[in-house]
């Protein structure tokens, strides 16, 4: 039917498609009409199909991730210093040593007082018992005495013994009641006595042992260790010298396993950075080797000067190659596209209205193609639209073409 808008875009598809297939034509009848001579010389490559990644490229520095400044924690002289500017250390190692002759005589003195206070506490400890002792023997021998008094008594009323014999082991008795009260008194005042004489002798000991303690840490902290492992970056005190406990620094250690590399990223950036992402570091100190960590911090702060945000990045530094301050080159990993179509970087040329264009042969026939592309790795584009995978794209002498130009294919890169 006339009216069905069906039939209308077949009918402009049909003229679409003659269009072109005359245009087709009209361009290779030009181009075959060309004389050689004329033809634009070029030289093309076959875009194809890449994995390619979008990236944020910057520049920054080195920094470490670990920084010691190893001191003494004791007064003292330095009997030795271990390691020279430069060395490397491993956490743990041994720094330098203060001489400890006076603190070593000092734990004498101090072990010596500590025994004493031992002894004297197990001897008050020893008097309680000897007087607990001293009242269980003359309770024993009370009881000895008043059963003897008692039998004698029973004889006594049997008309077997004489009063003189009755009283006088009724004298016994009394006498023996009365060592056992006696002792029974003097044991508690004795055990009240020796309860803080004890308690006393124990708090000596304490004493004793923490100036024992106190002493020995002292000594332990005359050998001085590396609290990271790194490089000894400087060294300020050297054997000889006097040192104070937290005041005066021996040497300053670097960590160097791990490092930052420190980039300023542009607040219009900002959107393509993200913790976690990939990113690849280069040195112009080390041509053709990379170093690849993550983004670890992106600062909340923007200068206000450069309008830029600080980012750093994680890397692994095993060999130490990586110095504190060294320039870098660092590029964040922002996306990654699988299966793009690639053309080289070169082919990507900005035309007459500032778009990106690229020109595509096709039968010694150069088309303009309006493309939209972003740079890639390694010198390739990644192209959006505007070229098919395995088409020829122009990578030198685009400058003398224009939209059906007849040229002469020179040479196809094999890229």
């Amino acid at each position: 039917m006339e009216g069905d808008p069906r039939v209308k875009q077949r009918k402009l598809k049909k003229y679409w498609v003659v269009a072109m297939g005359s245009l087709m034509l009209i361009s290779q009848a030009f181009a075959a009409g060309e004389p050689a001579s004329e033809r634009m010389p070029v030289r093309v490559v076959a875009a194809k199909k890449l994995d390619m990644s979008k990236s944020l490229s910057t520049l920054g520095t080195i920094n470490f991730v670990s920084k010691a400044d190893v001191s003494a924690e004791v007064d003292g002289v330095l009997r030795s210093v271990d390691v020279e500017e430069g060395e490397a250390v491993t956490s743990g190692q041994v720094i330098a040593v203060i001489d400890s002759t006076l603190l070593e005589v000092q734990l004498k003195q101090a072990l010596a007082i500590l025994e004493l206070s031992r002894i004297d506490a197990v001897k008050s400890k020893n008097e309680a018992r000897i007087a607990a002792y001293r009242v269980d023997s003359s309770r024993i021998s009370m009881e000895k005495r008043k059963n003897f008094f008692q039998s004698q008594q029973r004889l006594f009323d049997m008309g077997g013994l004489t009063q003189s014999d009755l009283d006088r082991a009724e004298v016994e008795y009394k006498q023996a009641l009365t060592e056992y009260q006696t002792s029974l008194e003097n044991v508690k005042s004795l055990q009240a006595k020796s309860a803080r004489g004890h308690g006393e002798a124990q708090e000596r000991v304490a004493k004793a042992q923490a100036d024992v303690d106190g002493i020995q840490a002292k000594l332990d902290k005359c050998t001085i260790k590396a609290p990271i492992t790194g490089v000894v970056a400087t060294q300020w005190k050297w054997e000889g010298e006097s040192t104070k406990a937290s005041d005066s620094v021996i040497v300053t250690l670097m960590g160097t396993q791990t490092v930052y590399a420190t980039a300023d990223v542009n607040e219009t950036n900002l959107g393509q950075v993200a913790l976690g992402q990939r990113a690849i570091v280069t040195a112009d100190a080390y041509p053709g080797m990379i170093f690849q960590g993550r983004v670890y911090l992106i600062s909340p702060v923007i200068d206000v000067n450069s309008r830029t945000v600080k980012v750093k990045v994680k890397l692994s530094n095993d060999n130490n190659l990586l110095k504190h301050g060294m320039f870098v080159r660092v590029r964040i990993i922002s996306d990654r596209i699988t299966n793009a179509v690639a053309v080289p970087a070169n082919a990507v040329v900005s035309g007459p209205d500032g778009v990106s264009i690229v020109f595509v042969v096709i039968d010694d026939v150069a088309f303009l193609r309006k493309v939209q592309a972003r740079p890639g790795k390694n010198q390739w584009a990644t192209v959006f639209k505007g070229v098919e995978d395995g088409e020829l794209v122009v990578v030198d002498g685009q400058d003398r073409l224009k939209d059906l130009s007849a040229v002469q294919i020179m040479g196809k890169d094999t890229k």
